[in-house]
């Protein structure tokens, strides 16, 4: 089967009760449903919370550079690296320890901790990329080495013609659809059918539940299956994740 992005427009502009079904949506109406479903895609990389599907994806190092920019690239889940047939673990740390803890710099062996940052809209040889992450090696390679990335990745650009089922399951098109139809009932400030508020948050809510990993959805159910006078479970309230 095929779906167009044309197609996804056409069916949230049915949804939102704006286009009679018998009727197709003019040249006008496909070029805000085009640009409304950008905007509802990309800020849907936000967070990450509604791509839940993980990628693998390798770099190459160059000899005496510390960072390197992954177009597309949303979030890490791991992150290591081979010398021939040998992997190395590399271990993250955050941005105060990278960069302000006291360490010997220009120290270029084989690197064994790393910092990543998502950064602003950019240019890549020339091409415009909306999302992507910089990592940090330390200490800087001495030679090429495979960096092996697991994470999470934006999707692909798109054009009235692309074909979502190519990157998308079925069920994440037709949150894209509902997502649509909502951005132009609030596009004509006009209030959304019951019911695609009710399939949209459904449908959230078990992609959320997808994007957890499988560690984290343990530690949630036991927090939310165990009584309030368990010492971990106390010690996890005290938190940010207990609030």
């Amino acid at each position: 089967m095929v779906t167009t992005v044309s197609e996804v427009i056409s069916n949230a502009w049915y949804k939102s009760g704006f286009q009679p079904a018998d009727s197709a949506p003019g040249g006008a109406e496909i070029n805000i449903g085009f640009r409304e479903l950008k905007r509802a895609m990309a800020a849907q990389e936000v967070t990450n919370e509604t791509r839940p599907f993980l990628t693998n994806a390798t770099v190459q190092t160059i000899a005496g550079q510390e960072s390197y920019l992954v177009p597309g690239l949303l979030s890490i889940e791991s992150l290591s690296f081979n010398d021939g047939d040998i992997r190395y673990y590399l271990e993250r740390v955050t941005e105060d320890e990278y960069f302000s803890f006291s360490r010997v710099d220009n120290i270029k062996s084989l690197p064994y901790k790393y910092y990543a940052k998502r950064t602003p809209p950019t240019v890549v040889n020339g091409v415009p990329v909306e999302a992507a992450t910089e990592i940090y090696l330390y200490f800087e390679p001495n030679k090429v080495y495979t960096l092996n990335i697991v994470g999470k990745y934006s999707g692909a650009t798109i054009t009235l013609n692309t074909d979502l089922e190519l990157t998308y399951p079925l069920w994440m098109i037709d949150y894209f659809e509902l997502l649509l139809a909502k951005r132009l009932c609030q596009y004509y400030a006009t209030q959304c059918p019951p019911t695609i508020l009710d399939d949209l948050a459904d449908l959230k809510q078990k992609i959320k539940e997808l994007s957890i990993s499988p560690e984290l959805k343990r530690s949630v159910n036991y927090l939310s299956s165990n009584n309030s006078s368990d010492p971990v479970r106390r010690m996890w309230e005290g938190t940010a994740w207990g609030g």
